[in-house]
């Protein structure tokens, strides 16, 4: 892992919640009768799906806020460049 430059954390923490989420998740299918539609129909749910989505999308605007501001400065230092 050392090689491909991966962290050892993350995979240990994978190992580790791996088989608890495939446990809760089977429990909470058979509740459900299967349908995983019941995950979104409980408020509590839909308030964190939509965190998640406000959170995905937050970095989502910061990163290509950062691109385009990079690439601004690009564009000024090749202008001064010709200059």
């Amino acid at each position: 892992m050392k090689k491909a430059g991966y962290p050892a954390g993350p995979l240990v923490l994978a190992l580790i919640l791996g088989p608890l989420l495939e446990k809760s998740l089977r429990q909470s299918m058979a509740m459900f009768y299967g349908n995983p539609a019941g995950f979104f129909e409980r408020p509590i749910a839909a308030v964190l799906l939509a965190g998640a989505l406000l959170a995905v999308t937050a970095a989502t605007v910061r990163w290509i806020n950062t691109v385009r501001a990079g690439k601004d400065m690009e564009q000024v230092e090749t202008l001064g460049e010709e200059i």
